[in-house]
């Protein structure tokens, strides 16, 4: 599903969609994921670029960063260099210390 699509069915669930997650919809129409697919499929994909960027480009800040030092931690564990593979690993010589005592 297309990022614009899921906006919309975000915003749909709200009011189609009651189940045990969100009770008080004040409808329930069990066929709203199968419409949106459709939807989708047919519409919303050549109009998604955009939001697809824009979801791409925050999830991309959001994350920069975050995760280097677990990433150099398992690198250290399995013996690899993650690098290699293209994942970000923090300034050499900076690798957290591991805690193996919890497996």
């Amino acid at each position: 599903m297309s990022a614009l699509a899921a906006a919309v069915q975000r915003r749909l669930n709200r009011i189609f969609l009651r189940d045990d997650v969100n009770p008080t919809a004040p409808f329930r129409c069990w066929r709203l994921e199968g419409w949106m697919q459709s939807v989708d499929r047919t519409l919303l994909r050549r109009l998604a670029g955009p939001a697809e960027r824009a979801l791409s480009a925050r999830v991309a800040q959001l994350c920069e960063g975050r995760f280097e030092e677990s990433k150099a931690r398992l690198a250290v564990i399995a013996g690899l260099d993650l690098s290699r593979f293209g994942y970000a690993l923090p300034p050499s010589g900076r690798v957290p210390p591991t805690d193996t005592s919890r497996s």
